[in-house]
């Protein structure tokens, strides 16, 4: 029996074939960033994701601290607020994305498109507050899905992330 790969995955790690459309929920607990401006919410989301079983490696108040976060951390994940002071969270993500893919789940109380950085992005899903448990597991689990898939290189410029 083949064990199970550990998320994220590289774009090529499920052969062509062979294990594709399969469901693979992540074999370990995601390392996830979260950053938030609401202290009430990066609080909730520093008690539900274990809850889940994740593991909170960073919890950023700005986009600016996000930034640093993930350069120390190197989450699996990322899950952001929009509109943050000093960098709003989608802008913090489009400079990670320029040398590293890693899924993303924005939050905000504004509809879709209230930012001006906000643009279109490739393994991302978005969340309005306030978030439910249900719809933060699911958001977590369809990320996972795409990334079993294969739909995600792990480096944007083609070598592995390096994860301490």
């Amino acid at each position: 029996m083949n064990p199970q790969p550990e998320w994220p995955l590289p774009h090529d790690a499920i052969p062509s074939g062979e294990g594709r459309g399969k469901r693979l929920w992540p074999a370990r607990p995601l390392r996830i960033a979260v950053a938030d401006d609401e202290p009430d919410m990066r609080e909730y989301l520093e008690r539900i994701l274990p809850r889940l079983g994740h593991q909170v490696v960073a919890s950023a108040r700005t986009g600016v601290e996000l930034l640093s976060a993930y350069h120390r951390e190197h989450p699996d994940l990322i899950i952001t607020d929009i509109r943050m002071p000093e960098l709003s969270g989608d802008a913090a993500v489009q400079q990670i994305r320029q040398t590293q893919m890693v899924p993303v789940i924005l939050i905000s109380a504004y509809a879709r498109g209230a930012s001006e950085n906000e643009t279109t992005l490739e393994l991302c899903s978005r969340l309005r507050k306030p978030v439910g448990r249900s719809e933060l597991e699911a958001a977590i689990k369809s990320l996972a899905d795409e990334v079993a898939d294969g739909l995600m290189p792990t480096a944007l410029d083609g070598e592995e992330a390096d994860h301490d």
